[in-house]
């Protein structure tokens, strides 16, 4: 498992228990002014992220302190 950590944040692969998280920043229309992930629902949400946890080059940011992914990154080859 690829886990990056530094003083105040980890790096990891998406689980499926993040739906929550990231539906609370990726349903605001002004984190997702250039990018088109916007949910528009919790289920939408959770659709979502089980799909991202199969994939190989997502990863969500998390607050070490309170564990809560508050936001992801990812990379194309």
């Amino acid at each position: 498992m690829v886990q990056i950590e530094t003083e105040r944040l980890i790096i990891r692969r998406i689980q499926e228990s993040d739906a929550a998280d990231l539906y609370e920043y990726l349903s605001n229309p002004r984190v997702n002014y250039f990018l088109s992930d916007k949910l528009n629902s919790l289920e939408e949400a959770v659709v979502n992220d089980k799909r991202r946890c199969g994939e190989k080059l997502v990863f969500a940011v998390c607050f070490i302190e309170k564990g809560k992914v508050i936001g992801n990154i990812f990379a194309k080859k």
